[in-house]
């Protein structure tokens, strides 16, 4: 079963939903605020509904409380989710 593994930077309280990418990490920006985890929830959901995939295949492996996360996407290789987000070939 393929899954990706990424870096991800949470920057709640945003204007908009946006994700971008600097080579390093992804970057996802939330509207929501960092209280009770409603923020890691949205860009959960976020991710999931930009990748086209069940919110449930979006997981946190590291960083609940922290800006810096890892997260893996179930059912997508690395590559596949780069195409997907608009930064891959």
């Amino acid at each position: 079963m393929a899954h990706a593994v990424l870096r991800v930077r949470v920057s709640p309280k945003a204007r908009d939903n946006d994700i971008a990418f600097d080579g390093n990490e992804l970057q996802v920006r939330v509207q929501s605020v960092p209280v009770d985890g409603k923020a890691n929830r949205d860009m959960l959901k976020y991710l999931a509904k930009r990748l086209r995939i069940a919110p449930s295949d979006v997981t946190i492996l590291r960083g609940d409380s922290s800006r810096h996360k890892v997260v893996q996407i179930a059912e997508l290789d690395l590559q596949e989710v780069m195409r997907r987000l608009g930064f891959g070939d």
